[in-house]
């Protein structure tokens, strides 16, 4: 099954839930009317689905919350030494600092970087404490 089709219908599962059951009213949600900021690979940008069916803005909706959506389809975590892929580190402290306050934020990703088709044929290493070249995925 292709990956915008799985990610369709785990979307569609989240809406059919029944929240009613939910344990906090409406004004004790700890989300309710609140912003977040969610930072990412296509976990977060939603791959191919329309803005209104990511589960941000479902997560949003429901919460009656204010929503920053930065995901960037097929962003990896660690640099790529191709200079293929967009390395989401590089970026993060520009989208943070441009807002100029939310109350959660979500860092999804790291997907990408264990991809080889992305990478010229091998995944992103796991790298070692000491590495600080940016091209592993730990040091980062």
């Amino acid at each position: 099954m292709e990956y915008s089709k799985k990610l369709e219908e785990a979307i569609k599962k989240l809406i059919e839930m029944d929240y009613t059951n939910n344990i906090f009213s409406l004004h004790d949600n700890p989300l309710y009317n609140k912003s977040i900021l969610a930072i990412g690979d296509s976990f977060v940008k939603g791959h191919n689905l329309p803005d209104e069916k990511t589960w941000l803005s479902i997560l949003a909706e429901r919460n009656k919350m204010i929503k920053y959506n930065y995901g960037v389809n097929g962003a990896s975590v660690a640099k790529d030494s191709n200079q293929k892929i967009i390395s989401i580190v590089e970026y993060i402290d520009c989208v943070i600092n441009n807002i100029s306050a939310v109350d959660y934020i979500v860092f999804l990703a790291g997907h990408n970087d264990a991809n080889p088709d992305l990478h010229g044929g091998m995944p992103i290493p796991i790298g070692k404490n000491n590495d600080n070249l940016g091209t592993t995925f730990k040091e980062r």
